[in-house]
């Protein structure tokens, strides 16, 4: 593959037809990579028109991958699985063990516990443990 073609072909309209080929829907392509289906067609006119074939086509209700589709859909399905393991190896490695926190009862409950609401914690993977002994906690 020259350097000229790899830059040619947007990741987008590429991610946009292995998500309709796999769910054979563009409806659940759109919900998946969270665009609207109206962005997917978009993206599959993209690509079909930079590649200069017909990679779908409706068959009444139902999507229908051309024989060019069905030779592109696999090799898609392989590369975006591995850029997603690639990613979540990449996470997992930096994940850190939990933050430990010992503080008093009451400053917990009245100046961490309203400010920790608007904190992210379950997107971030992140692990908060906290103590409340009922003695002023050593500082290490």
């Amino acid at each position: 593959m020259t350097e000229t073609m790899r830059l040619s072909v947007p990741l987008n309209a590429l991610r946009a037809f292995e998500a309709a080929a796999r769910h054979m829907s563009i409806k659940d392509a759109a919900e998946e990579i969270g665009v609207t289906p109206s962005a997917v067609s978009h993206q599959l006119r993209i690509l079909e028109d930079l590649l200069g074939v017909e990679l779908m086509r409706r068959v009444g209700p139902r999507l229908e991958l051309t024989e060019t589709g069905r030779l592109l859909s696999p090799d898609l399905n392989v590369g975006f699985t591995r850029i997603i393991q690639a990613v979540a190896t990449v996470k997992q490695e930096r994940k850190l063990g939990p933050l430990r926190l010992s503080m008093l009862p009451t400053f917990a409950v009245h100046w961490l516990s309203p400010r920790m609401a608007s904190y992210p914690f379950a997107r971030s993977g992140f692990e908060l443990l906290i103590s409340t002994p009922p003695y002023s906690p050593k500082v290490s």
